[in-house]
């Protein structure tokens, strides 16, 4: 089969300068002057809670209650991920969460937070009737705060100094870091993006040693790994269900029938995958504390495996059975590589640069033929390298030199 090209990050990048162009560098220096500065966004106390929701401290919890149940009742038939009607509720279960967490001997007047604690543990106390479609999508609401408002990611683009009830703002929770504003073309683009700084690091070490990206990504998740450690493979989601693993990451295919309004869940019998760099995937991020983590898998390594095994290849549900290894699928969503990826295939471990402790943890322990690159990084250089390549050529120096001075 042919090989999959990735993209190398270390090679210069050519785009026709003129003598008349602005330079970059000056386009970043007056970017600098106008930039808005990122400001932190400071959680909830219990007693603000009571207050915005009208009620007082003791009553919190019965309304919280109410909240959730009526939030997971609109979710039964949702086709949106993300509703601005309850931004409010997911800030304050944002700050219930950190009360949670951060607090050994939690009084007893507030107790019942200690189920906030997870996903499985909120939907049992808050809303145990709710169908996994409801909570799925409770889940995508979740996932659209954590991304944008709490933003743990240290990629951060700035579209405006006002916050909106699901970001895109200068104010974010995850706010402390030495950001670095970062180059573009010209200088009416709109917004800002920023690198915190040791991303920036992180990226001239990768573009140092020729970092190219995987042949396929595959989205997963934090609340994933221990499954995947336990079986020492990513398994599509009928493969974990035969194996006696819940999926937990966004392996189901849920969705609206347009015509009856009801919904309607699938489960995905093959592992998907994306053609190199990490990108968004079928995973989502269910809580706070939870994280992205996505798999460079190499082609070479999971075909001598395929070749070993009884292969398998399917679409969304049984009856779609796909023929080969890279079949695309319906409205070229993914590439389906098979029902199990070995641990042995994965070259790449890719998440937040904030997780990189937890998931060199996991690498070491699973598979420590493989490195950690952060998603910011990978993003960034995918992004930036057009631009990077333009400062490089302007002013007669290497891409890695053009990074580091951005440190400056």
């Amino acid at each position: 089969m042919k090989k999959l090209e990735g993209q190398n990050y270390g090679s210069e990048v050519s785009l026709g300068a003129t003598d008349a162009e602005s330079k970059i560098r000056t386009i970043l220096e007056v970017r600098r002057d106008s930039a808005p500065d990122i400001e932190a966004i400071e959680p909830l106390s219990v007693e603000e809670m009571a207050r915005l929701e009208g009620v007082e401290v003791s009553a919190l919890e019965d309304k919280i209650r109410e909240r959730v149940s009526l939030f997971a009742e609109e979710m039964e038939s949702a086709n949106s991920y993300h509703e601005d009607n309850y931004a409010q509720l997911m800030e304050e279960l944002y700050s219930l969460y950190l009360l949670s967490q951060n607090n050994r001997d939690i009084p007893d007047d507030i107790s019942w937070i200690e189920n906030l604690r997870s996903f499985d543990q909120f939907c049992d106390y808050f809303c145990p009737d709710a169908t996994p479609h409801a909570k799925a999508f409770i889940g995508h609401n979740v996932q659209r705060f954590i991304e944008n408002v709490v933003h743990p990611s240290r990629d951060l683009q700035v579209y405006g100094r006002t916050l909106d009830v699901w970001g895109n703002g200068n104010r974010i929770y995850d706010q402390e870091g030495d950001w670095v504003l970062l180059p573009e073309r010209f200088e009416t683009m709109s917004g800002y993006r920023f690198a915190e700084k040791k991303i920036i690091e992180e990226i001239r070490s990768l573009v140092g040693g020729n970092y190219v990206s995987s042949d396929y990504t595959h989205a997963a998740g934090s609340a994933a790994l221990n499954g995947i450690a336990r079986e020492q493979a990513i398994l599509s989601a009928q493969e974990a269900v035969k194996a006696g693993i819940k999926p937990k990451t966004g392996e189901f295919v849920s969705y609206v029938h347009q015509e009856s309004g009801k919904p309607s869940t699938g489960i995905l019998n093959s592992v998907y995958v994306d053609r190199g760099g990490p990108k968004y995937g079928y995973n989502i991020v269910k809580w706070f504390g939870e994280y992205f983590v996505t798999f460079g898998i190499n082609k070479e390594r999971q075909e001598e495996y395929l070749r070993s095994t009884d292969v398998r290849y399917g679409g969304y549900f049984d009856n779609e059975p796909g023929k080969e290894l890279s079949h695309d699928t319906l409205l070229n969503e993914g590439t389906l590589i098979g029902h199990r990826v070995p641990l042995s295939a994965v070259d790449v471990v890719y998440a937040w640069k904030t997780n990189e402790p937890q998931v060199q943890e996991w690498i070491k322990l699973n598979c420590p033929q493989a490195k950690f690159v952060s998603l910011e990084a990978a993003q960034i250089l995918k992004d930036h390298t057009a631009v990077i390549g333009k400062m490089a050529q302007q002013e007669g120096i290497s891409q890695e030199e053009v990074w580091e001075g951005l440190l400056k």
